[in-house]
């Protein structure tokens, strides 16, 4: 089971920053410029304070590190997570196996440019092409600069030069799309904070 952590930003979030927060992620947010950036970037911490709750992990601020990848985990656990943010929304993702949550709201993205970039087959939605191959490249950490290595069918991602794949499910958010990536068929629980 992987459980997704959704969190729509608003304004209050801030009043809440002190006493979840890690002095890093402070220090992240009060470098961005954008207002907008500094929420989405505060509704992700909130997103895996949750998430480490579910862990059984206790008390904000959550303790976490990265992998070299750029990829966040949690200390003291076992368990994978994976976030994302874009709009007005984070999400945070945690399970017992790898794998990788983007979301994207349509609004971000330009569909026409999109698709021309990735090569989105005919009656592919290019926003949901994204979002999992994005969600698939997470999992895999390799980075973003191999997303166009990786061919979605609708239901599966696959590396082109390897046929390394992972299941995709998909999900319609308030304007958008957020997929998960995994090397298993796991079943994904949405927990809206």
């Amino acid at each position: 089971m992987i459980t997704v952590v959704i969190h729509k930003a608003v304004e209050s979030d801030f009043e809440r920053m002190d006493f979840c927060v890690s002095e890093r992620r402070k220090e992240k947010i009060d470098r961005l410029k954008r207002c907008d950036d500094k929420l989405l970037s505060l509704a992700a911490e909130l997103c895996v304070s949750a998430a480490a709750r579910l862990c059984g992990l206790g008390a904000s601020p959550v303790n976490y590190g990265y992998y070299s990848s750029g990829a966040p985990y949690l200390l003291g656990t076992n368990k994978h997570i994976s976030v994302s943010h874009s709009g007005k929304f984070a999400v945070c993702s945690v399970g017992d196996v790898v794998h990788g949550t983007d979301i994207e709201t349509e609004s971000s993205k330009n569909q026409a440019r999109l698709a021309e970039f990735l090569g989105t087959a005919e009656g592919v939605d290019p926003v949901l092409d994204w979002c999992a191959r994005e969600s698939f490249v997470k999992m895999l950490t390799t980075g973003i600069e191999d997303i166009r290595k990786v061919r979605f069918d609708g239901c599966r991602c696959c590396f082109t030069e390897t046929g390394r794949g992972a299941h995709i499910k998909s999900f319609d958010i308030e304007g958008g799309k957020l997929c998960v990536a995994c090397p298993t068929d796991e079943d994904i629980e949405l927990l809206y904070i």
